[in-house]
């Protein structure tokens, strides 16, 4: 049973929103040495990386993917299997970023979560909660897991801007 059904276009736009409001922040960072936006190079489309993100000392490089959301669940959504006809990976198992910016983008909430030590946590804790199957433009469906931001372990969000409860 499809719970949601989104519009691709939709979905789209608001991620590209994201995405920049991402890259405005990052400049305000004073380790920030640059950011670049390499989603539609397909070298980093197969890896699910959205940014490359250099930092000092040293322009150190670090690779991000941003989920942006409009929901006020206090849930991230965790997305395990992309296209369930075709069986694809889902970008939060299949991203090879360094971090996942997971953006509420209407609460202005940002969380800085580092990749491995959350996919390690929720492989190892999924079976708690229930899987959910999404629909876009009713032509595909998607699975993947709401997850209570309070039941994520510190150690697995580096950093977070804004209030949440």
């Amino acid at each position: 049973m499809v719970t949601l059904n989104h519009s691709w276009k939709d979905q789209k736009k608001l991620g590209e929103r994201g995405v920049l409001h991402i890259i405005e922040w990052l400049y305000t960072l004073n380790s920030t040495t640059g950011v670049w936006d390499v989603q539609d190079d397909r070298k980093y489309q197969i890896k699910d990386i959205d940014l490359l993100w250099t930092i000092e000392p040293n322009d150190e490089e670090k690779t991000v993917e941003v989920k942006t959301d409009t929901y006020r669940t206090g849930n991230f959504f965790f997305e395990t299997v992309s296209n369930v006809s075709k069986n694809t990976l889902g970008c939060f198992l299949k991203t090879e970023a360094d971090f996942i910016f997971y953006y509420f983008i209407e609460m202005g909430q940002l969380f800085v979560l580092n990749t491995g030590a959350i996919q390690k946590w929720f492989l190892e804790n999924k079976d708690r909660y229930n899987e959910k199957i999404l629909g876009t433009d009713n032509l595909y469906q998607s699975k993947g897991y709401a997850i209570p931001i309070k039941d994520v372990p510190k150690e697995c969000i580096r950093y977070h801007v804004g209030d949440y409860t």
